[in-house]
C-alpha cells in the first residue's frame, strides 16, 4: 500500500508556475522573444535596431570634425538613419541591445573613441558593425543599406586626412557561388578597369594634373582577382566578351565620367550585397568600400548612401 506523502514535501501550485514562467521567459529572452509579442525578433529587425543605435551614439557626440565637416557628416547620418527604416520599437531595441557588443561607442559627455581618437575611429568602429549585419542578415534591403552605410562611413573615417579606408571584410577567402548575381558585379568591375585608364589618359585639370589618377583602377582591378570574381567566370564564361564604351563626355569631363564608372561599380555592388551569398556579399561590400573611396577622391566629398537610389526631395 502506497504511502501518502506528507503535506510538507508536496510542491506547492505556486513554486511551481513560478518555477515554469522563470524558465520560459529565460528561452524566450535567449531566442529574442519579447514579453507580449509572442514572437521572436526578426534578424533584419534587429539589424536595423543596430544600426539606429550606433548612429544615434554617433549623433550625440559633442563634435564630429570641424564646423563645415560636422555639419555635412550629421546630415549623412541622418540620412543613412533614415534609409534604415523606422526607429526601432522596444522589444527590437532590447534585442540589439543583447547583441551589440559591450565595447559601446562614446556618449556625449566624451565625444571621442576609446584611447583619445574622434570622429575617425567612431567611424571607422561603427562601419565594422554595419559590415557585420550586412553580409549575414537575410532581407536584401536591409543588407543593402546597411552595406552602404558602411562603406560611407569607412570611406568617411579616412577620407580627411587622405588616408585609404579599411577594408570591411576579406573578399579573398570562399569562393562562394559564381551564378546569379555574381556576373553584375563582375561586368561593373572589368568596364572600370577598361574605362579608368582610358580616362586618365585623355585630360588634366586645373592644376595639370591627371584628371583620373593612374593608379584609379588599381583597387577595383584587385577584386577581379578573388575567389568569388573567378567563380563568376566559370560560371559564365562568357563574361570575358564584354563590351568596352566610355561615359558619354568622357572627352569634355574625365573626372566626371570617371565618377560615372565609380557609380556603376557601386550600384551593381549594392544589387548583389541585396541577393548574394556570404562570399559573393564580402565581394560586393569591398567593391562598394573601394568605389565610393574612388568617387571621394575625384569629388572631395563622401556620398551617405553609396549605391542605393534615392528620391530627389518634393518641390516647395
Amino acid at each position: 500500500m502506497d504511502q501518502p506523502v506528507p503535506h510538507s514535501r508536496r510542491p506547492r501550485p505556486a513554486v511551481v508556475a513560478a518555477a515554469l514562467l522563470a524558465l520560459l521567459l529565460a528561452a524566450g529572452l535567449a531566442a529574442g522573444w519579447w514579453p507580449g509579442t509572442g514572437r521572436p525578433v526578426p534578424a533584419a529587425e534587429t539589424a536595423r535596431a543596430r544600426a539606429w543605435q550606433g548612429t544615434d551614439e554617433l549623433l550625440a557626440a559633442p563634435t564630429l570634425g570641424d564646423a563645415a565637416a560636422d555639419e555635412r557628416l550629421r546630415a549623412d547620418l541622418r540620412a543613412q538613419r533614415e534609409a534604415f527604416g523606422p526607429a526601432p520599437d522596444e522589444r527590437a531595441a532590447a534585442a540589439a541591445d543583447r547583441l551589440r557588443s559591450p565595447a559601446r561607442a562614446p556618449g556625449p559627455a566624451t565625444g571621442a573613441a576609446p584611447g583619445g581618437a574622434g570622429a575617425p575611429a567612431l567611424l571607422a568602429a561603427s562601419a565594422r558593425e554595419l559590415a557585420g549585419d550586412a553580409l549575414t542578415v537575410p532581407e536584401p534591403a536591409t543588407a543593402r543599406v546597411l552595406g552602404s552605410a558602411a562603406a560611407a562611413r569607412a570611406v568617411g573615417a579616412a577620407h580627411p586626412a587622405g588616408g585609404t579606408p579599411a577594408p570591411l571584410c576579406d573578399p579573398g577567402g570562399e569562393a562562394g557561388d559564381g551564378t546569379g548575381p555574381a556576373a553584375v558585379l563582375w561586368s561593373a568591375l572589368d568596364r572600370a578597369v577598361y574605362a579608368l585608364p582610358a580616362l586618365a589618359a585623355r585630360g588634366t585639370g586645373p592644376d595639370g594634373a591627371p584628371a583620373v589618377p593612374e593608379d584609379a583602377a588599381d583597387g577595383l582591378r584587385e577584386l577581379l582577382a578573388v575567389p568569388p570574381a573567378r567563380a563568376a567566370v566559370a560560371a559564365d564564361p562568357g563574361l570575358r566578351a564584354g563590351a568596352y564604351v566610355l561615359p558619354r563626355g568622357w572627352a569634355q569631363d574625365p573626372a566626371a565620367a570617371a565618377v560615372a564608372v565609380a557609380e556603376d561599380v557601386q550600384a551593381a555592388a549594392a544589387h548583389v550585397l541585396g541577393r548574394g551569398g556570404t562570399a559573393q556579399r564580402c565581394w560586393a561590400l569591398e567593391s562598394l568600400r573601394r568605389a565610393a573611396g574612388l568617387e571621394a577622391g575625384l569629388t572631395g566629398a563622401v556620398d551617405a548612401l553609396p549605391g542605393i537610389v534615392r528620391e530627389a526631395p518634393a518641390g516647395p
